[in-house]
């Protein structure tokens, strides 16, 4: 997968729908890396519209633009390389009732 082994914005996400029932959650991830983890985790979940920018296809691999969810969640992935920017009309058809911010905190390092 990614690089974070727990994701706080995940687990905060499935936290609110867990204990207060929110059915709409958004949750934005700008990195340099895609937050495939988060995706996966949300990628059937039409409760919680996920959307990612970021640099494609640099690692992981994932992030494409085609990939928009699956099943019930299809549609409640965004997926939007750099050089798209606008999440707006995403966000506002479908009316959140929380929104969590994921900062991405890749850092260059001479290990």
């Amino acid at each position: 997968m990614g690089f974070c082994l727990f994701n706080n914005v995940a687990v905060g996400a499935a936290y609110l729908r867990w204990r207060y029932g929110l059915t709409r959650i958004l949750v934005v991830d700008w990195d340099l890396h895609h937050g495939n983890g988060t995706q996966h985790m949300f990628e059937h979940d039409p409760g919680v519209l996920y959307v990612s920018t970021h640099q494609y296809p640099y690692y992981p691999g994932t992030g494409a633009i085609e990939e928009v969810g699956r099943g019930d969640g299809e549609g409640f992935t965004v997926n939007l390389p750099f050089r798209r920017v606008s999440v707006m009309p995403s966000t506002s058809r479908r009316s959140p009732r929380s929104s969590i911010r994921s900062p991405g905190s890749t850092r260059r390092s001479s290990c």
